[in-house]
């Protein structure tokens, strides 16, 4: 595009130059064939030949400065120009060579076409100024005004956003983990105010510029994403990743949108290399793995491994204020209890798994007291499940029905036959994740989760337990990318991963539609401050809460602008001339925030984000959207949410404009 405006800015410069030697020169002498006209004419129609292109060039120049073709129009035109002027002066050399040796050299200057230098001296100027001038950057708002004028003073502040170089230093290109697109879009002349995924003329240099990648080379290595409802947060951050993450990974995909499009690319991504990819469905048989399977393999005792896996059975922390905190406890107890007689003692001879646990507690009251007398005398005293079970052989019969039927609720969701299976035996087990090449999506829905969060708890929880218990002896760093991280409740496994998992080579992206989300799953606005103290990066974007804008514009910081302000004030003297009115100008130091609450609602575009990092000023920079990026779109399976026309049919225009702005 950019050689295409500087031909057609030649071209036209040429044009110019050619009809005024060859139309306009002869039209003009044919309408004044006596003196002093016809003279007259000569003379100003040999000026304008050479002053024409440059006042053309002014113009051209002027008009696309703005634009990110300013520099090209301003120095192939400026080129042009400068040629034109030198065939001009060297036609006037020639003229003059025809009076030597008639006359001395200082004789012959007297005969030189004065207007005419003072032409070429004016396209001269215009030469040296036009490039000059388009190297200037235009400090001009989204909205069309003009930016404040920044202080060399401090005193109210400096903070300012990061420049592109520093970012480079941080996030290379080719790194491991695409978090953005390094430009900035709010300074991109070619995006239009709205960005419509659908339009690619509205995407400006988007999908072109360098990305961000993230090497997990500082930090805990784990990342925050918070994004408005269509705000591109699995377009824009979970698929770009997958199809650059060179190793292992686990992907909350409860809209079944991510694993057919990524499958076929990550199951071939290493060459020679035959990675497993695994979909934790409950609409597939055999798809799921047995939950149990690392229980007793790490440094911890098995009982505390059986604790963990009871607390993921339900959701939120159980509080004093609770009114059935009681029940709740002793329904836990009772659930640690059996798993323990599952899991620990040598003469069970049935599954041992979440399944046959959900049979025992299926049997009718009676036959369930009858059943846990039967564990209890089978176990040997001091046994984890007799000391957890003992308990509940004398308590009364009004208690243990309100514990038994909170421990029914509880497990409830393992009465259905498909969610069962996806938790008690499978293709794989969860060790796998830390010895070969193999991801695994689970692909539980909103309606699942929302009603039985506790099936997605404890098939995460066995995952990141399974590394743990790896104790670092793992191949490479596992990412955990939580797409509706929320869903997934209160988990104190999560936490721990959050606060010790680097050592552990695990690596989490938790995505939130807001900051109210996160803190209702974590708990208050301690454990916001938690997880920003405890994550390498965050990422902000589609923002329309009023609450989180004014955090985050505090967040950016702010710097010192100067205020001019003008005054003027008439003044009356005696005698004639002695009125007039004098001006004056002072300049005031003011405190202005580096991005204003409704800046960050109403002027940000979807495709852009404010990324966080620790030790470095706030990034205001581009989304790493796949389907803007041809060489993504090429690797990726089609997305079944697409509509025609939207947005990934239009990669393929896309690709084609990417290619004639390259040549």
């Amino acid at each position: 595009m950019k050689w295409w405006a500087a031909a057609a800015i030649a071209a036209a410069i040429l044009a110019i130059y050619l009809v005024m030697l060859l139309v306009i020169w002869p039209w003009m002498l044919w309408c004044f064939p006596y003196n002093p006209g016809y003279t007259l004419a000569y003379r100003s129609c040999r000026v304008a030949t050479i002053v024409a292109p440059a006042i053309f060039l002014m113009g051209a120049s002027g008009l696309s400065r703005k634009t990110d073709l300013g520099r090209v129009v301003a120095g192939v035109g400026s080129l042009v120009l400068l040629g034109l002027i030198g065939w001009t002066v060297f036609d006037e050399v020639r003229r003059l060579s025809r009076f030597s040796p008639a006359y001395p050299v200082g004789q012959i200057l007297h005969f030189v076409d004065v207007p005419l230098f003072c032409g070429c001296m004016f396209a001269l100027f215009v030469v040296i100024v036009a490039p000059l001038v388009s190297l200037v950057k235009v400090r001009r708002t989204a909205r069309g005004y003009d930016r404040p004028l920044r202080s060399n003073s401090a005193a109210f502040g400096d903070a300012e956003w990061a420049k592109m170089k520093h970012v480079a230093e941080l996030f290379p290109p080719d790194g491991l983990m695409p978090i953005g697109e390094r430009y900035r879009v709010d300074l991109d002349d070619r995006a239009t105010r709205v960005f419509d995924p659908s339009d690619a003329k509205t995407w400006g240099s988007g999908g072109k510029r360098p990305l961000m990648g993230f090497n997990c080379n500082f930090g805990s290595t784990h990342g925050l994403v918070f994004a408005g409802s269509g705000g591109f947060k699995t377009t824009g951050f979970v698929v770009p990743i997958l199809l650059r993450w060179p190793h292992n990974a686990v992907v909350l995909d409860p809209s079944l949108e991510v694993h057919p499009m990524v499958s076929k690319f990550r199951e071939k991504m290493k060459p020679g290399v035959e990675r497993k990819v695994i979909r934790i469905d409950p609409n597939e048989e055999n798809s799921g793995f047995n939950v149990l399977d690392w229980i007793g393999t790490g440094l911890g005792s098995p009982e505390e491994d059986i604790a963990a896996v009871t607390s993921w059975m339900t959701t939120g922390k159980v509080t004093r204020d609770d009114p059935n905190s009681f029940f709740r406890n002793s329904a836990q107890q009772l659930l640690r209890g059996l798993l323990g007689y599952i899991c620990l003692n040598a003469s069970y001879e049935g599954p041992r798994t979440l399944r046959a646990m959900r049979e025992m507690i299926s049997d009718d009251e009676p036959r369930f007291r009858a059943r846990l007398r039967e564990i209890v005398d089978a176990e040997e005293e001091g046994s984890f499940a007799r000391l957890a079970l003992g308990p509940f052989m004398a308590m009364t019969e009004t208690t243990f029905s309100g514990i038994y039927s909170t421990a029914s609720e509880m497990t409830d969701w393992l009465s259905y036959a498909r969610y069962a299976g996806l938790v008690s035996g499978g293709s794989f087990s969860s060790q796998d994740l830390a010895t070969s090449d193999m991801d695994v999506f689970v692909c539980l829905d909103i309606k699942t989760l929302d009603n039985h969060s506790g099936l997605a708890r404890v098939i995460f929880g066995a995952l990141l337990n399974a590394l743990y218990n790896a104790d670092g002896r793992v191949r490479e760093r596992v990412a955990f990318l939580m797409d509706e991280a929320a869903r997934l409740g209160h988990m104190k496994i999560i936490e721990t991963a959050r606060d010790a998992g680097r050592k552990y080579g695990i690596t989490m992206v938790m995505v939130y539609q807001s900051i109210g989300q996160l803190r209702d799953q974590w708990g208050g606005k301690d454990a916001l401050s938690a997880w920003l103290e405890s994550t390498s990066w965050q990422s902000f974007s589609a923002i329309s809460d009023l609450d989180t804008a004014k955090w985050l514009s505090e967040r950016c910081g702010s710097y010192t602008q100067n205020i001019v302000s003008f005054s003027q004030q008439a003044r009356s003297g005696g005698g004639k001339g002695g009125g007039g009115v004098s001006v004056s100008a002072s300049t005031a130091l003011q405190k202005r925030p580096l991005i204003f609450p409704d800046e960050i609602m109403s002027v940000m575009r979807r495709d852009e984000q404010l990324l966080f990092v620790a030790g470095i000023a706030p990034i205001r920079c581009g989304r790493p959207i796949y389907f803007r990026r041809p060489e993504m779109v090429a690797l990726c399976g089609q997305n079944r949410f697409a509509k025609a026309g939207h947005p990934i049919d239009v990669a393929t225009e896309r690709t084609a404009i990417g290619s004639e702005d390259a040549a």
